[in-house]
């Protein structure tokens, strides 16, 4: 018993291991600003969300019909990150919202980092649709362990080991950061401006926060 809950454990004390990025316009629209420990969501259970509950999207498209887009020949979509500690887990980070995107019918989509962003028409910004589609992912009684994991097992064949882990840890702990983090006064309701808001508070990695800060000077 002893060694079971230290290796349900381990997933959360491991330390963490992000890429690195050869060039500050790479590591500024995918690299980590230790945003994960706060508002990450667990890789395998971040990719299977949108096929569990596309109801909870505006549209058909999965993550992209949050209008958050995808460059070519990169795993992640623009403005998020993938961080292993203990398993691999998905941030955010500026380029979220400090970013231009102009779609061309020929061409690879071009992207343009912004310092200031433009303040919203009345619209929610890209970070307050994307919490508000875990938000309510959180809150669906399908958000279990056993629903989740058949979903993960037609993407990825986890190890006995992991879907334990997943199954009494990793899914649970998830379900309950995300209705917990759901509480925080001001995220999707205005109250917070995401446009100034200091992206430090949110942030674990200041090395790789200075970075993408030094990016947009």
């Amino acid at each position: 018993m002893v060694m079971f809950v230290a290796a349900m454990g381990s997933a959360s004390c491991s330390r963490p291991s992000a890429p690195e990025f050869a060039s500050d316009e790479d590591h500024f629209l995918f690299g980590s600003i230790g945003a994960e420990d706060r508002t990450g969501v667990p890789y395998w259970i971040w990719l299977v969300l949108p096929r569990i509950f596309p109801e909870h999207l505006p549209a058909p498209g999965g993550y992209a019909a949050l209008g958050i887009p995808w460059r070519e020949g990169n795993e992640m979509p623009i403005g998020f990150t993938k961080v292993t500690a203990g398993y691999p887990r998905v941030g955010i980070n500026c380029a979220m919202c400090h970013t231009v995107v102009e779609m061309r019918a020929s061409a690879p989509p071009k992207v343009t980092a912004i310092r200031t962003v433009p303040r919203s028409s009345g619209g929610p910004s890209p970070v307050q649709r994307y919490l508000a589609f875990l938000f309510a992912c959180a809150s669906d009684p399908r958000f279990t362990s056993s629903r989740i994991l058949a979903e993960i097992a037609t993407q990825h064949e986890l190890s006995m080991l992991e879907r334990w882990r997943y199954r009494f840890f990793v899914i649970p702990q998830t379900r309950r950061r995300l209705r917990d983090l759901a509480k925080t006064g001001g995220l999707l309701n205005g109250t917070v401006n995401w446009v100034d808001h200091d992206f430090a508070a949110w942030s674990t990695d200041v090395a790789g926060l200075k970075r993408a800060q030094d990016y947009l000077k």
